[in-house]
Parts: C-alpha cells; structure tokens; sequence
C-alpha cells in the first residue's frame, strides 16, 4: 500500500511531465481546449415552446390549487411572455 501512495504521489506531481513524454511518444494525443459555441439564447428562448407552457401550466396549478410556489414572480412572467 505504502508502494502505492508513493507512485501515486509521484505521478500527481509530474503529471504534465507524463503527459508530453507519452504526447511524443504517441501513446496519448495531444490534449486540445474543445471550441464552445455561446452563442446561445436565454433559457426561455431556448426550451421547446410546448416544454415552456406545460412548466408554466404546473407552476399555474401549483400557485392556484396547492398554494405552492417553486419560481419566482419574475420566472414565472418571463417563462409567460417569452
């Protein structure tokens, strides 16, 4: 166990040192940062409209018949009017 902790402590610190031997190596590609794309609308703009009216149709019936909020007011009007 103790073998253990010692390789193990060894390899965290030497991790990147690993990793660019075994990149010139050929045993690992080369790690590259994915392109995101955050062109994105808001949420609201984003969710199916009948996802957005069935969530507003339970937080409506929620409000009215069980007396329970689970949004807040500017939620539930934004999740209405977008």
């Amino acid at each position: 166990m103790f073998i253990f902790w010692i390789v193990f402590v060894v390899f965290v610190l030497f991790a990147s040192c690993f990793r660019d031997i075994m990149v010139k190596l050929h045993l690992m590609t080369p790690y590259e940062e994915p392109e995101v794309n955050e062109e994105l609308g808001t949420y609201f703009e984003t969710v199916p409209n009948m996802v957005r009216r069935a969530s507003y149709a339970e937080e409506s019936y929620r409000r009215s018949k069980l007396n329970i909020r689970t949004m807040d007011d500017a939620t539930y009007e934004a999740m209405r009017n977008t």
